[in-house]
């Protein structure tokens, strides 16, 4: 009898023992998949957006080369689970286990392999392809990122197809086509010709914006277009200057418009597909500027990250280099044309401000704009497949109304 209550205790004390472990082993369990749903996570992320900006890039890639572009819609990732590894179990219980579920059966091995992510990449239909990729950007999606604090000479180079420049006062209208075809050597020297004379214009803007002060928009008129945004001159306002409203409804079909001063700018804008080819275009091979470095440069510049408009300080708008280990692990976007790997978007985190000292921040090491281009074409190409951006095209003529 003594023996008896002896193994019940041995019994009931391994049993515990095994809870214990058990338990121990469940929550290493429960922290090892939550630890692998964040990573799970996270790469699909960044794998998501590998693939997407490598698309634009591979597209810019094509029309440098004067190739036909191709965009393809791509699904997100769904993982149902699944593990690799082998189970042991007797009677169906897993070893692990025998501390929580107790059974007999037969002795038996299960094994599993983990399952790869599930997603779809096909090209768009027809409508999509209207919609997303040759439809004119939606104003609202301009005011967007004008608010917001982009700067505004990359804003205007890349999305602006056209402008006309209006007096406010009735005088004599200029139009402008922003042509990459007629821009060379960052439009300096005196070539203010086609495409160089809306860059020019442009940049004046840009700085005009800088030092002037934003105020609110009148309301239009029913059945008239109006400015969005609209700056005077410093201390010149009878209106408090203010933030920027978040964006209200506007026509489709009215201008982008912009008054400074007693200047009104009418802009269309460009489709995602006229952006693509407009930065490829830029990236083709000028004979008369050899690149200092190997590298492919386009053949315009914006303001330099971490200086103000008017210091005149520029950087190439776009830069794709030969790829190497660094720049497959730090760049934005790689990608493999005509048998050979290329990279754009260098990293840069720079930053200077020196009270007072402008000249303190002209080191040099200002990198380029690539980064900034492909965030915000990849931004661009994430609007139009929303559910608000189906919306009427602009109207392809500039109205003033």
């Amino acid at each position: 009898m003594r023996l008896v209550r002896t193994l019940i205790g041995l019994a009931m004390a391994a049993a515990l023992a095994a809870c214990a472990v058990s338990d121990a082993r469940q929550q290493n369990r429960r922290e090892a998949m939550t630890r692998r749903i964040v990573d799970d996570a996270m790469a699909f992320n960044e794998a998501y957006h590998g693939a997407i900006t490598a698309q634009v890039l591979l597209n810019i890639m094509r029309a440098s080369n004067r190739q036909p572009r191709q965009y393809t819609s791509m699904s997100g990732f769904t993982q149902s689970g699944g593990s690799r590894g082998a189970s042991v179990s007797v009677g169906g219980v897993e070893l692990s286990d025998l501390g929580e579920s107790w059974g007999q059966g037969e002795f038996g091995l299960e094994s599993s392999r983990s399952q790869t992510p599930d997603f779809t990449v096909s090209p768009f239909e027809t409508d999509a392809f209207a919609n997303i990729v040759v439809r004119p950007t939606d104003p609202l999606l301009f005011r967007y990122y004008w608010d917001s604090g982009w700067n505004p000479d990359l804003l205007l180079m890349l999305i602006v197809d056209r402008v006309r420049i209006v007096p406010a006062n009735g005088g004599p209208y200029r139009d402008l086509r922003n042509s990459a075809g007629t821009i060379a050597n960052d439009c300096v020297n005196g070539n203010d010709e086609g495409g160089c004379a809306f860059v020019l214009a442009m940049r004046e803007l840009a700085i005009a914006l800088s030092r002037s002060e934003r105020i609110a928009a009148p309301t239009p008129e029913a059945g008239r277009c109006g400015p969005f945004a609209v700056y005077v001159a410093p201390g010149s306002a009878t209106q408090t200057p203010r933030r920027a409203a978040p964006p209200a409804e506007t026509d489709p079909t009215c201008p982008v418009e912009i008054l400074v001063g007693e200047t009104r700018y009418l802009m269309a804008l460009r489709s995602l597909d006229d952006m693509i080819y407009y930065v490829g275009h830029l990236m083709r091979r000028d004979p008369n500027a050899a690149s200092p470095d190997g590298a492919r440069y386009a053949r315009l510049g914006v303001t330099a990250p971490g200086m103000p408009l008017w210091a005149d300080e520029r950087v190439p708008l776009f830069r794709i280099v030969d790829a190497n280990a660094e720049s497959e692990r730090e760049y934005a976007a790689t990608v493999t044309f005509a048998g050979r790997r290329y990279s754009a978007g260098a990293p840069n985190d720079r930053f200077c401000y020196v009270e007072g000292n402008l000249e303190a921040c002209r080191n040099g090491a200002y990198g380029d704009g690539s980064g900034s281009v492909l965030e915000l074409l990849v931004g661009i190409l994430a609007f139009n497949q929303s559910g608000e951006a189906v919306a009427p095209p602009q109207n392809s003529v500039l109205e003033i109304r």
